[in-house]
C-alpha cells in the first residue's frame, strides 16, 4: 500500500520561501519602472494605429493616378476629331501630360474642399445627374391609338406654315435720315399710282446686301434674315398690293407680296416618326420631374421669406 509522502520539514519550507522573496521583489521592481510604463503604452498605440489608420496599401491607392487604356483611346479619338488626324507619339505624350495635370489639379482641389458651394461646379454635377437619369429613363412603346389621339390634340403643331412670295424696296436710313419714313410714303405712293412691275421697282430703292426677291419663304426663315418682328407683319399682308413702310433692323422696305401659299392640313402619315418623338421626349420629361420630385421628398425644404407660402417650387410637404 502506498503512503503519501510527508511533508517536509519545516526549515526546508522556511529556506524555499526565502529563495522566493528575491525574485518577488526584483518583479515588483521592473512593475514600477516607469520606462516599462513608456514602453507599454507606445506598444498600444502602434497596436491601435495599425488596426484604425488605412493601410500601406490604400494609402498608395489613395495616392496613385491611374491612366487607363480606354482614356489613351479617348485622348486620341478626341484629338482625331478635331485635327482630322491621329496624335504623333509626340503629342499623344503631351495629351497624357495634360490629363495628368488636370487629375492631380482636380484631386488637390478636392482634398482642399475647393468644390464645396461653388455655384458653377454644383449646377454642373446636377446637369451630369439629370442627363444621367434622361438617358436611363426610356418612355414604354406608344401604341397606334396613343399617337392617333396625340396627333387629334396637336394637330396644329403639325401644320406646315404659310409660304410667301415678295419682292422689296429698301430705304437706307443711314443714308436718307429724317427723311427716311417719308421718302418711303412717297415712293410707295408712285409705285402704286404708276402700277410700277416689281422686278423695276427694286431699282427705285437704295442699295441692299441681300436680294429683292424671296420666293416660297415661312416666318421663321425670314425672321432669321430679318427679325421676328419684320416676319410677323408681312405674313399678314395682302397679296398683290404694295405696302409698308415695313421696319426691319436694316432698315425701312416696302413690300409687294406676290402670293400667299396656304399648306393644307397634315396627315398623320406624314407626321408619324414627328409625334412618336415628341411624344417621348413629354414622355421622358414627366418621368424626369418624377424622379426629381422623389429626390425632392427624402429632404425637409425650408424657404425663409414672408411670401415662401405661394411659392410654387416649394414641394408637396415641405415646410416653410
Amino acid at each position: 500500500m502506498l503512503k503519501a509522502n510527508p511533508e517536509p520539514p519545516e526549515s526546508e519550507r522556511n529556506e524555499v520561501e526565502t529563495s522566493d522573496a528575491p525574485a518577488q521583489s526584483v518583479l515588483t521592481r521592473i512593475l514600477k519602472e516607469p520606462l516599462l510604463h513608456f514602453v507599454l503604452a507606445g506598444a498600444a498605440i502602434y497596436l491601435l494605429f495599425g488596426l484604425f489608420s488605412p493601410t500601406d496599401d490604400a494609402a498608395m491607392r489613395e495616392n496613385t493616378i491611374v491612366v487607363t487604356e480606354g482614356e489613351i483611346n479617348w485622348l486620341a479619338e478626341m484629338w482625331q476629331k478635331k485635327w482630322n488626324r491621329p496624335p504623333s507619339d509626340v503629342e499623344m505624350v503631351g495629351l497624357v501630360r495634360d490629363h495628368l495635370r488636370e487629375a492631380v489639379l482636380y484631386r488637390e482641389a478636392v482634398a482642399m474642399g475647393l468644390d464645396k458651394d461653388d455655384v458653377i461646379i454644383r449646377r454642373r454635377m446636377a446637369q451630369k445627374l439629370e442627363f444621367l437619369a434622361q438617358d436611363l429613363i426610356q418612355p414604354e412603346e406608344f401604341s397606334e391609338e396613343e399617337l392617333q389621339a396625340f396627333f387629334n390634340e396637336n394637330i396644329d403643331r403639325y401644320q406646315i406654315p404659310p409660304l410667301l412670295t415678295f419682292t422689296h424696296v429698301f430705304l437706307d436710313p443711314d443714308k436718307r435720315g429724317d427723311d427716311t419714313l417719308t421718302d418711303a410714303e412717297k415712293l410707295k405712293t408712285e409705285l402704286i399710282d404708276n402700277a410700277t412691275v416689281p422686278n423695276k421697282a427694286s431699282d427705285l430703292g437704295d442699295r441692299f446686301m441681300l436680294q429683292a426677291y424671296y420666293p416660297e419663304r415661312d416666318e421663321a426663315e425670314l425672321a432669321k434674315l430679318f427679325g421676328g418682328e419684320f416676319s410677323s407683319s408681312i405674313m399678314t399682308l395682302e397679296p398683290e398690293e404694295w405696302h409698308g413702310p415695313v421696319l426691319s433692323g436694316y432698315g425701312t422696305h416696302l413690300i409687294y407680296v406676290h402670293a400667299r401659299l396656304e399648306s393644307p392640313p397634315p396627315t398623320f402619315e406624314q407626321v408619324a416618326d414627328r409625334i412618336r418623338e415628341d411624344m417621348e421626349n413629354a414622355e421622358r420629361e414627366k418621368l424626369n420631374q418624377e424622379y426629381i420630385d422623389s429626390l425632392l421628398a427624402r429632404y425637409n425644404v425650408v424657404i425663409e421669406g414672408e411670401d415662401a407660402e405661394d411659392d410654387p417650387a416649394v414641394a408637396p410637404g415641405a415646410s416653410e
